[in-house]
């Protein structure tokens, strides 16, 4: 619409790893300031929303690279009686997740709707960039199991030690 102001929005995120499957899930609330109904156009202005997701993610050790599946819906939280924009949507998406180091990794993928609504893709295609700072580094042994977490402030300090004496 005309003269709209800014969205905000607050999330409850869940995540956690079972065996080598991580799963996530995450609802919220859309704060929309939608502005005014722009005259000849038969959709009115987006009101607030109630979103949700839900994820899956494992790691492929052929290609060294981690697969991720999302199912992402959102709905106005009041109806509108406008028959296009009440629709809720749902799409599916899927993509690859590669690490390059500890903090940096790229993600590149494609969805399309699995429930039309308004601004349900045909297809969507996204990449991005993630970068992150201050998270704990884990060390696992051959089971998979983490047997040390630090900072990476921590890390940067043990790197600094001095090697241990040979054990003889």
């Amino acid at each position: 619409g005309t003269n709209a102001g800014p969205t905000l929005g607050i999330d409850l995120i869940a995540d956690t790893m079972v065996n080598d499957i991580g799963l996530a899930a995450n609802v919220g609330y859309r704060f929309r300031q939608p502005g005014d109904a722009i005259p000849g156009v038969p959709i009115q202005p987006l009101g607030n929303q109630l979103t949700y997701s839900a994820a899956m993610s494992f790691w492929v050790d052929s290609f060294d690279t981690r697969v991720v599946a999302e199912i992402m819906g959102a709905q106005l939280a009041e109806k509108t009686n406008n028959q296009v924009s009440d629709a809720p949507s749902l799409e599916a998406l899927l993509g690859f997740k590669q690490d390059y180091s500890n903090d940096m990794s790229f993600h590149l993928g494609m969805g399309s709707a699995l429930q039309k609504g308004l601004a349900s893709p045909e297809l969507r295609l996204y990449a991005g960039f993630n970068w992150t700072f201050g998270h704990t580094l884990c060390a696992k042994n051959e089971n998979k199991e983490i047997i040390a977490e630090v900072t990476q402030d921590e890390a940067k300090q043990i790197e600094q030690l001095p090697p241990p004496e040979p054990q003889v």
